[in-house]
């Protein structure tokens, strides 16, 4: 089903050899923390990278909470949340399982006003 093939060695936090720290796996790839990549699964692992291995998940809120304190991020995943392309939180695994169905549906008939418009 995913058109992305994530291995969980990507989403992992990376430790800096030089220095010892280690990086946030968004770090390392950016591009897995979109959701124009990838699918469901791709989408569930990311969140749970975030949640459950993120050295830096509190000032990953802090910030998200600073740029955007009056709206939400776009077509990402941040510090454990998806947003779609206009923002909206996607809050539950059943979300994220509706999201993931309309873009199928949008991608396999793209003649739709609503494709056409993204």
């Amino acid at each position: 089903m995913s058109t992305n093939a994530f291995t969980s060695s990507q989403h992992q936090p990376q430790t800096n050899p030089t220095r010892g720290v280690q990086r946030p796996s968004c770090d390392t790839d950016p591009e897995g923390w979109t959701l124009d990549r990838g699918g469901l699964p791709d989408w569930l692992r990311a969140i749970r990278t975030c949640v459950t291995a993120c050295p830096l998940i509190q000032q990953c809120w802090e910030t998200r909470n600073r740029l955007y304190a009056e709206s939400h991020p776009a077509g990402v995943i941040w510090a454990g949340t998806a947003y779609t392309e206009t923002g909206e939180p996607l809050l539950t695994q059943q979300a994220l399982v509706e999201y993931a169905n309309w873009r199928r549906r949008r991608q396999a008939n793209p003649s739709t006003p609503a494709a056409r418009a993204a």
